[in-house]
């Protein structure tokens, strides 16, 4: 099987598209326009050109200036349009000049992708529109909430802004721009540890004069980007970089060909059809969980071939360098008693071979007795030809032959050599990494949907993988963008319809999660069990062979007994010695192998925190049952909240275990 992902046509683009968020001035000079969407356009194209698989979409509220400019701008560079308001569309119109603006905004709203409504702040109303008037202070807090959303979920932000920040008012630019250095705070972000890394990003800032407020120190249509204090450029360059590699492999075969079957894993196919669930903005992200849950099936299965494949050839290596160390090699048996050229000697010997003792003894004999039967002649012929011989047969072959080379040591080089290979072809397709990144995107965006099913606003990047922020940030990013597009314009209220989707968020969610674990719990303690029990075995024969060996060596010495001796001479024997010790060492080695294989795949930890899952969504099974049948809402919303929470935690705790066990090739040998 190839586990090469070759790379679809540079036209094709992922699933997954990049957020390009917006905040500015409503009253740009005219004299600025045709500059401001030249220095625009080339940001976007400057995107488009790093990150080709991945797709744009202008995150923008469509309020009259920077908003359209750069809504206008994306549009006719191929970008897809996302419309947040801040409040009802009747309301918001109203706040617009005159009808030409309203006419501008109707038609690019008409080209949008998406459009849906913030929920009204706490102690707003729709009544607000008319008790506050046009740009009351009511209405502010609805723009904070829409500057806040925009700085948090788009990757990439934008501000056509002067810059002077002097002048902090309630839902104008320059708030909206601290937002996205600072992190907003509640009411318009998420309550956060203050320990924690602020939820922020870098802002592409172009500097512009605006009609109301011209400063004359701000030069029209620079760009200065701001960064907040101790940003990482490199790991935010890192993070969009991830991103386009998973629309990449998003485009591969592996993905397309497993994507309806893990969708359908997750919501059945009938269900999917039906009208029963508000999947109106699921459709999309459906389509992304699957792709992403088919890429983490299929690098886990690559990951699970090399790892297997390199234990293999690390056995296969050890036992071809205990071959070369243990049976006869070499040319020089008598500088090595355990050589292949001393070992013919000594068999030899035994065999009464030229070579051997008799033939020694009768040289001694000739050599000392005056009535030899041998003349001198037949003396000279005799040494002659026996070691002349091989010299002239060393001459013939070159001066070495076959039988001389260490071919036992050779393929242990071989095969630790294909073993590197084989470890670095997984570290540079970076099997290991996309298997736990994309297995973690899936499991955050399956909390996502079901969340949103049931109608909950909570995000899943704001409880996700707060342990591992630069390095698996694209993550998040990627969720922020999953929200976003799973948003609807109108929530299900609290009649017979949402008790159907809450019953299906029940049997879908918690009860599959919960037989899922209780099937995984069960499979790791058996491979567990059984891994054991074969580690057990391997040792116990390494060491029993061990002891057969030292009794039998030592036994002759102290019992005399003649089939003792036997035995201990056969033992002695090289090459019955060679096989005895190959055995109580392959024996020990395949049991430090699979005991290192176990080490690597964490299946003790794994059959630890499976069952704990099991047991978390066993009791949230019960406790849905008795809510459900009672209809306490507020009871199920806060038990679906902290069981998503859960799932999540649980989730980036994994992530991190199989981090800290990347794959390496076992020493052998």
């Amino acid at each position: 099987m190839d586990n090469t992902i070759s790379p679809p046509a540079q036209t094709e683009q992922g699933p997954l598209p990049l957020l390009v968020g917006i905040t500015g001035h409503r009253d740009l000079r005219s004299q600025d326009v045709a500059g401001l969407e030249e220095g625009v356009r080339g940001v976007l194209r400057e995107l488009r050109a790093r990150y080709p698989y991945t797709p744009l979409m202008i995150l923008s509220p469509l309020g009259e200036g920077a908003d359209r400019l750069v809504a206008r701008v994306g549009l006719s560079e191929g970008a897809r349009l996302c419309v947040p308001l801040p409040m009802s569309q009747s309301c918001y119109e109203d706040e617009f000049e005159n009808d030409a603006s309203r006419a501008e905004f109707a038609a690019l709203l008409a080209q949008a992708a998406q459009v849906f409504t913030l929920p009204w702040m706490d102690g707003n109303t729709p009544e607000c529109c008319e008790d506050s008037g046009p740009s009351g202070p009511r209405l502010a807090a609805q723009y904070a909430q829409m500057g806040a959303y925009i700085a948090r979920h788009s990757q990439v932000f934008l501000a056509l802004w002067d810059g002077d920040d002097s002048q902090r008012l309630l839902g104008g630019t320059a708030q909206t721009v601290r937002f996205r250095l600072e992190g907003a705070p509640p009411p318009f972000g998420p309550s956060q540890n203050l320990l924690d890394a602020a939820d922020n990003g870098a802002v592409y800032h172009f500097v512009t004069p605006r009609q109301s407020h011209p400063l004359p120190q701000a030069e029209p249509i620079s760009r200065h980007d701001l960064l907040p204090a101790g940003f990482d450029v490199a790991a935010r360059d890192r993070a969009l970089e991830r991103f386009d590699q998973f629309n990449r492999d998003a485009l591969t075969e592996p993905a397309k060909t497993q994507r309806d079957t893990s969708i359908g894993w997750l919501i059945p196919e009938k269900e999917r059809e039906s009208d029963a669930l508000p999947l109106q903005n699921l459709r999309e992200v459906l389509q992304t969980y699957g792709l992403a849950d088919a890429l983490a099936i299929y690098f886990q299965r690559c990951m699970t071939k090399t790892l297997e494949r390199v234990f293999s050839l690390v056995l296969v290596a050890a036992l071809c360098f205990n071959l070369f160390h243990s049976l006869p090699h070499g040319d020089h048996g008598a500088g090595h008693g355990t050589g292949a050229h001393g070992e013919a000697h000594g068999a030899a010997t035994q065999s009464g071979d030229s070579h051997g003792a008799k033939a020694s003894d009768s040289h001694a004999v000739q050599s000392h007795a005056p009535d030899s039967h041998a003349p001198p002649a037949a003396k000279d012929t005799h040494a002659k030809d026996t070691h002349a011989a091989p010299i002239a047969e060393a001459e013939i072959s070159g001066g070495w032959n076959l039988a001389s080379v260490p071919w036992f040591l050779w393929l242990y080089l071989l095969f630790v050599v294909v073993n590197v290979a084989l470890h670095r072809r997984a570290e540079r397709q970076e099997f290991q990494n996309k298997y736990q990144d994309y297995r973690a995107l899936a499991e955050g965006m399956r909390v996502q949907i079901f969340w949103r099913l049931a109608a909950l606003r909570e995000e899943a990047a704001d409880h996700y993988l707060g342990k591992q922020r630069s390095e698996l940030d694209w993550i998040r990013n990627a969720l922020r963008t999953i929200h976003v597009l799973a948003t609807r314009e109108t929530e299900d209220g609290q009649g017979s319809k949402r008790l159907e989707h809450l019953a299906f968020v029940r049997r879908q969610w918690v009860q599959e999660q919960k037989n899922y674990f209780v099937r995984k719990t069960h499979r790791e303690l058996e491979e567990l069990e059984r891994c054991e029990k074969q580690i057990n075995t391997l040792l116990a024969l390494s060491v029993g062979l061990s002891i057969a060996l030292a009794l039998v060596l030592a036994l002759p010495i102290f019992v005399p007994w003649a089939p003792l001796q036997n035995i201990k001479s056969l033992i002695e024997l090289p090459l019955p010695h060679a096989v005895v010790m190959i055995f109580i060492v392959m024996l020990a080695v395949s049991a430090g192998l699979l005991h290192g294989y176990n080490q690597q795949t964490a299946r003790s930890e794994h059959a630890k925190r499976y069952g704990r899952m099991a047991q978390l969504f066993d009791n949230a099974d019960m406790h849905l049952e008795r809510f459900l049948a009672a209809n306490q809402m507020d009871r199920i919303e806060e038990l679906l909240r902290e069981l998503g929470k859960e799932a999540l935690a649980e989730n980036g705790d994994w992530v991190l275990l199989h981090r800290e066990r990347p794959l390496q090739v076992p020493h052998a040998g």
